[in-house]
This record gives C-alpha cells, structure tokens and sequence, in this order.
C-alpha cells in the first residue's frame, strides 16, 4: 500500500461506517476512473451489514470483474448468505461474461465456505451460474416475457 492510500485508510477509520462508505462511493464509485481503489481501501475497516451491502450493490454494477480480488474484498467482509443474495441480484446476462464471473468468483466462493451449510449454498448458487453459462445466459421468465410482448419479432 502506497504512502496515498495509507492516507486515505486513515480517513476511513476515522468515519462511521456509513460515512465511509459514502466517501468511498463519492471518490472511487465506478464512474470514476480508479473505482479500483476502492478494493485496496475496503478491508482495512470494519463495515456495517447495511454499509457492505450497500457497497456491493454499488460495485457488483460492474460485474464481471476480470481478476479475483473485488470478490475476495466481499468474501472477507461479508457472510457467505449475503454476499450470494447480493450477487443474484447483479447476474451477467452474456454467456461469456457468466463464464469470466464464474472463472474468478468460484475459488473465492469454495475457499470462503466454512460450513456444510455453505459449502452446499456455494456449490448450489455456482451450479447456477453453470447452466446459464451453458445456456447462453438466457435472459429471466420475467425478461422474456417483456421482450415477447413488444411485438418486434420477426414471425
């Protein structure tokens, strides 16, 4: 960690958690240019439930990510339960993009699990993202269902 980011750490610690993670939304969200900071800052203070749900759902916007350690961050802040709820709520609909977050969030899942109970729920959720990958990513009942009721098919 830079002399920079040791800097900004500090500041973090000295916020409530709330305020933390409003800051670090407002400087690293991910329409800034180096949101990937934010992964660097995030371990180094302890979040509240709300405050790290809140920060997933900020980020996982970006989904997929093309390294392993933004799931590694969640996985280190979170209870397995919740970071899987939070996750479904942001699946990739392209079948590649499926694969690049099964590729890196899956080792991170498995490592993370601690119980049977998780170990099951991990493999259950992967097994998920497994078939959609395979299936082209197809889109949910409810989204087929708006795309059907457009009219624009080619009959």
């Amino acid at each position: 960690m830079n002399k920079s980011q040791q800097e900004e750490c500090q500041k973090l610690r000295g916020f409530g958690s709330a305020e933390a993670a409003e800051w670090l939304v407002g400087k690293y969200g991910i329409e800034q240019p180096h949101w990937g900071e934010a992964f660097v800052l995030m371990p180094h203070r302890s979040w509240s439930r709300e405050d790290q749900v809140l920060l997933a759902r900020h980020y996982f916007q970006k989904l997929p990510f093309a390294q392993g350690r933004p799931y590694q961050v969640f996985a280190s802040l979170m209870s397995l339960p919740v970071l899987i709820r939070v996750l479904r709520e942001f699946m990739p609909h392209s079948a590649q993009d499926v694969g690049l977050l099964l590729y890196y969030l899956a080792p991170v899942l498995r490592q993370a699990a601690r119980s049977a109970a998780e170990v099951h729920e991990v493999e259950e959720f992967l097994s998920v993202l497994a078939a959609r990958a395979q299936q082209g990513a197809e889109p949910d009942a409810e989204e087929r269902n708006a795309s059907s009721c457009s009219g624009s098919g080619a009959g």
